[in-house]
Parts: structure tokens; sequence; C-alpha cells
């Protein structure tokens, strides 16, 4: 996969976009009414990306339940904003504690984190899955909170996926 230099920073112009326009509080244990309708709007990503069958809607869930918290904050679904067919991804989901960007496979994921952290800050990869804290809330995330954030999505997919085989 060939990643151009404009490519990555288009996507990084329409990533610094859509976050502006964010919303709501992350780690509360219990979300407002508002919050919560915006995580339940009709048309969030629910198509499987990979094998596991697992969504970038699946994914939030997972970290969501992992920390304790109802869900990652003001959840909305910008795939047709960021994965136009751009960078490979196939779905898009940003919150306010992180924004999760699904991959057909886990070598275009890690591919996807190496390429953009040498443009915009911190990238992590999980599975098929780009994990990035490029919005002005996510940022302020705490580094260790988002290696508990990674190891609780890889734990989650290998337990997906061993289910799946059984």
């Amino acid at each position: 996969m060939r990643i151009t230099a404009l490519t990555a920073f288009i996507l990084s112009i329409a990533l610094s976009l859509t976050a502006c326009s964010s919303a709501g509080v992350t780690g509360k244990a219990k979300a407002t009414p508002t919050e919560t309708a915006v995580s339940a709007t009709p048309g969030a990503p629910t198509a499987s990306v990979d094998a596991t069958g697992v969504s970038v809607s699946d994914a939030a869930q997972a970290l969501a339940h992992a920390t304790g918290v109802e869900d990652l904050g003001h959840v909305r679904d910008v795939s047709s904003v960021l994965c136009p067919g751009g960078g490979g991804c196939t779905q898009a989901l940003m919150t306010d504690t992180v924004s999760i960007y699904a991959f057909p496979t886990e070598a275009m994921a890690k591919d996807w984190c190496e390429f953009m952290r040498t443009v915009n800050n911190d990238w992590r990869a999980a599975g098929p899955f780009a994990l990035s804290w490029t919005s002005p809330k996510s940022v302020r995330v705490p580094k260790s909170k988002r290696a508990e954030l990674v190891r609780s999505l890889e734990a989650f997919l290998k337990q997906r996926a061993a289910r799946q085989s059984v």
C-alpha cells in the first residue's frame, strides 16, 4: 500500500475539522441523555471488517466496557469523511476518548499507524484497527490510558477469535 503525503495531509485536515466539532465528556460512568442519543444514532458502523467480524462500533463498545464507562463520549461515525477510499480504511469512528479506524488487514493498520505517526502524533495499531488521539479532547488522554485501551482492544479481539474458532 502506498500512502502519499498529500493523502495523509488531506486526512489530517479532515480529522481536525471533524474533531473540532466534538462535544461531550470523556470517562463518565453514565452518559447523559444527549450523549446516549448520539452514540445510538442510526447508521453507526456495523459491518464486519475482517474474519473476526468486529466492527468499529464493536471495538468502541469493548473499549468502553473495559474502561468502565457507558460510552467513549460523543461517538460519531466519520467513515464517509475519513474512509472514502483514501488510505484503505473501511470504517472510522470518532469519540472524545479515541478515534478508531478499521482496515481490511492487521498489516494495513500497522502500516497506516507507522506512516501517520510521522505526520500526526500518537497512532497505535490493535489487530485490524488503528487508534489515534488527535482530536482536541482525546489528546488529553494520558499515554498510560492509551496503552490500556490498546491492550484492552487486543484482548477483546483475541477473545472474540477464540470464541469463533470453537
